[in-house]
């Protein structure tokens, strides 16, 4: 066995040495960044969806919570201010 610029030399055969290059390394490395950035995009976005569906399911909560209080008391619960809390422009109806 005689080593020759790079090569082994095995039994008439020639066998390249094993391992990476830095390129292969690079190549490598930026396609795992890419798909790592896709994910963490992905992933935000889904969260964002998530807090404006609870948030509209909160909205929701609060409308059906105050329908009843007026089917209860025949008008809506003070706001907290002074005035009062009314479901009808969220329905797009008037307040009258």
């Amino acid at each position: 066995m005689r080593q020759k610029s790079g090569f082994t030399l095995r039994r008439g055969m020639a066998e390249q040495k094993r391992g990476f290059t830095l390129i292969e390394l690079l190549v490598v490395i930026s396609i795992i960044v890419i798909i790592a950035g896709l994910v963490i995009f992905t992933i935000n976005e889904a969260r964002d969806r998530a807090r404006s569906a609870k948030t509209l399911s909160n909205t929701d909560t609060i409308v059906a919570a105050a329908e009843m209080y007026y089917d209860a008391y025949g008008k809506y619960p003070d706001d907290g201010w002074g005035g009062v809390l009314s479901t009808r422009p969220y329905y797009g109806l008037s307040n009258t």
